[in-house]
């Protein structure tokens, strides 16, 4: 069997398959409750020292703390699929196991225009039996990270891989979504001159 890719651990434990990234965090809530009381204990110092040092400080600290406590978790059974953010208060995305028709990668482009740049990332998506269709992994910057993916959780549910079509609604809805505020706004505009 192929290794997951860098930065995940992919466990099948015969009824579950388990993706997870990110920390597993050994010490648990106690652990990460401690480092945040250092964290700000060193800021409250450096208040005492120099308040607007210490606001950098914090600054800082905060996104190095969120992203070294994040874990992502994709557990996948014969009942559902679940994406969880932990420690996070967000809400499970579920998907009922057989409501699923088919998974597919599908590839975004991105464009950085202050870099002068374009780049492409992979997401992993469900394309449910009532034809909608759901993301359970994103921004993978490897099609080959989303392909291991979709096979792996392809091949513990029993799917058939099969190609999947985008469709016009999904391909082109960022023209769609443009036509539909361009028609407001003329009406809108006609409504407001005919009312005059």
């Amino acid at each position: 069997m192929q290794d997951p890719p860098q930065g995940y651990r992919v466990e099948d434990r015969g009824n579950r398959l388990f993706i997870t990234r990110g920390p597993a965090l050994k010490g648990g809530v106690p652990w990460a409750i401690g480092v945040l009381a250092i964290g700000l204990a060193v800021v409250g110092v450096v208040w005492l020292v120099h308040p607007i040092a210490a606001g950098i400080l914090l600054g800082l600290l905060v996104p190095i703390y969120l992203t070294a406590i994040y874990r992502l978790a994709i557990v996948v059974d014969h009942q559902r699929i679940s994406v969880r953010h932990e420690p996070f208060f967000w809400p499970t995305k579920t998907i009922p196991a057989d409501d699923v028709e088919q998974l597919y990668c599908r590839r975004r482009l991105h464009r950085n225009q202050a870099a002068d740049r374009t780049f492409y990332t992979y997401d992993v998506c469900v394309l449910t039996r009532h034809g909608r269709r759901k993301r359970i992994l994103s921004r993978l910057p490897v099609e080959s990270d989303a392909v291991f993916f979709e096979k792996r959780i392809e091949q513990f549910l029993g799917i058939t891989d099969r190609d999947v079509e985008e469709g016009l609604i999904e391909r082109y809805h960022g023209l769609i979504k443009f036509v539909i505020v361009l028609a407001i706004t003329i009406a809108i505009t006609i409504a407001s001159v005919l009312l005059r």
